[in-house]
């Protein structure tokens, strides 16, 4: 995995990831939804080359640009910089897809009698439509960087699939609202 609980702060914090088995529940959620965004935003290709490049002992600049980032010129000419898949700053876009996907699985649970939204004492029920919303745009954000990254440097990623080819990239390029 790339990510881990620590990447559930701030923004995007799960409670309790301090608790056994609330670390165990996000870990479960990281190793579904990792490699399901990276599947979808990179192309099914460029995803087998990464794994099995950063699984390496000397990964090459080319998968640690990818997971580590690093600055680069855009097609536009201008000078940015993706702060990678994983850092310092605890910014992924994998979190911030792992944390909608938890926001969403969280916010009702199945039972034998249907769907419910259990009721808490003292409080009062809220939409989680605007948290989710949020969240995905700070990702979509930066799937653009990571986006603009790959289509520059089009000699060490070939591979990459450019937005309109895959309906899933194009999903995680799109904002969304909290009316959804």
């Amino acid at each position: 995995m790339i990510i881990d609980s620590s990447y559930f702060v701030g923004e995007n914090d799960i409670p309790n990831t301090g608790h056994a088995d609330v670390v165990g529940t996000v870990n479960n959620l990281i190793e579904t939804y990792e490699k399901e965004y990276l599947q979808n935003i990179l192309g099914y290709e460029l995803f087998k080359l990464y794994t099995a490049g950063t699984t390496q002992p000397m990964p090459a600049p080319q998968w640690l640009a990818i997971r580590d980032g690093k600055e680069f010129t855009a097609l536009d000419g201008r000078l940015y910089q993706w702060k990678g898949l994983k850092n310092a700053t605890f910014e992924s876009p994998i979190a911030d897809y792992v944390y909608y996907k938890w926001l969403k699985k969280t916010h009702a649970q199945v039972t034998g009698t249907g769907t419910v939204k259990t009721e808490n004492e003292n409080s009062s029920a809220y939409s989680p439509a605007r948290k989710m919303a949020d969240t995905w745009n700070a990702m979509v954000e930066k799937n653009w960087r990571l986006y603009n990254l790959l289509i520059s440097d089009q000699i060490n990623y070939p591979q990459f699939i450019q937005y309109g080819a895959c309906r899933h990239q194009r999903h995680l390029l799109t904002k969304i609202n909290p009316w959804f």
